[in-house]
């Protein structure tokens, strides 16, 4: 006989020990470390459905997370047997930080600089809007120095990635600012020094600010 032949022989076994003992699947408990409204909950539910009753020695961990796993929006999963009939899961999420247009199509970039889909609609207008070819592998390190000052990362709408070497950003009044291909940070901190100190800035009254030639600022 065939070494499969044992190994189904072996299964059937445990499976059979498993029942008598109550070593089969009870309860399933999700723990989420940072829940997201932007992603698939794990219902604990329909875990349960999939493998009540099923042996917990033979359940495998590593084919659920694998299967977890594959849900763009998932971070990070453990999967703990709880001998004699329970599974816990603690799953964390990616987190959005700003919505990439890529030709018609849309896609949250998260913190981790990773492009995952958009499957709700809620509350999209709290992010900044990147756009232009490649710019979601540039858009975590922008994202980072634009929302040091938080009221002013708040008023703005999208950042254009122009020409594959320097960012244009603008705001929500329709403002735009024109940062430079080398030290964009540098020219950023100087913008909301203005802001904060120049009272032409601070009533917004250029509609084009423009870093790009270095040491120099153009404000019309």
């Amino acid at each position: 006989m065939g070494s499969n032949y044992f190994r189904v022989r072996v299964l059937k076994e445990v499976e059979s020990y498993s029942e008598k003992f109550g070593y089969v699947v009870k309860e399933v408990e999700v723990q989420s470390k940072n829940s997201s409204e932007y992603c698939i909950k794990l219902n604990e539910q329909n875990l349960l459905l999939k493998y009540k009753q099923r042996s917990t020695i033979l359940f495998s961990a590593n084919d659920l997370k694998e299967e977890i796993d594959s849900i763009d929006c998932v971070d990070k999963i453990s999967i703990r047997k709880i001998f004699p009939f329970k599974i816990k899961l603690v799953v964390s999420y990616k987190v959005p930080m700003a919505i990439w247009q890529a030709d018609k199509m849309f896609y949250f970039i998260t913190t981790s600089g990773d492009v995952i889909k958009i499957r709700n609609n809620k509350n999209l207008s709290q992010f900044v809007l990147i756009t232009g070819s490649g710019a979601h592998d540039r858009a975590m390190s922008l994202i980072k120095f634009l929302s040091e000052d938080k009221e002013i990362f708040s008023k703005i709408s999208t950042a254009a990635w122009i020409g594959d070497r320097r960012w244009n950003i603008k705001f929500n009044n329709g403002t735009k600012l024109m940062l430079p291909e080398n030290s964009p940070k540098e020219a950023w901190d100087k913008f909301v020094k203005l802001q904060q100190t120049h009272k032409d800035f601070k009533r917004w009254k250029y509609k084009t600010v423009d870093f790009r030639v270095i040491n120099k600022i153009y404000a019309q």
